[in-house]
């Protein structure tokens, strides 16, 4: 027969394991919800062409053409932003899966102790 004291270290290690776990689960879960959140838009300060003619007094095809490479980089930018944080997303929500299915088994492994620990000796 097993010892009670044996079985009561194994039921402590797998709790601090456990709490190892739920830790790292809220961790990666806030860092999800975070991102989420997040606006990965870049805004155009200077929105036209025209703005930028009647503010700062440039004109001419060489502004015009700044201007539209200016508005194609910022909306290549966004796109590559929103590549990543799609990406980030789901190796967080991916690791976040494999933490609840770990959780899940020091869960179980607690029940089958638990038993363990009702039948063992002193």
């Amino acid at each position: 027969m097993v010892k009670k004291a044996e079985v009561q270290g194994k039921i402590n290690a797998v709790n601090a394991k456990l709490t190892a776990a739920n830790a790292k689960l809220e961790a990666l879960t806030s860092a999800h919800s975070t991102l989420s959140g997040t606006n990965t838009s870049i805004e155009y300060v200077l929105k036209s062409h025209e703005n930028i003619k009647a503010t700062y007094h440039l004109a001419g095809t060489p502004y015009l053409k700044e201007t539209e490479d200016e508005k194609e980089n910022l909306t290549t930018t966004t796109a590559q932003f929103d590549t990543q944080k799609t990406t980030v997303l789901e190796q967080l929500q991916t690791k976040i899966n494999q933490i609840r299915i770990q959780i899940a088994g020091y869960n179980d492994q607690l029940k089958w102790l638990s038993l363990d620990l009702r039948y063992a000796e002193d």
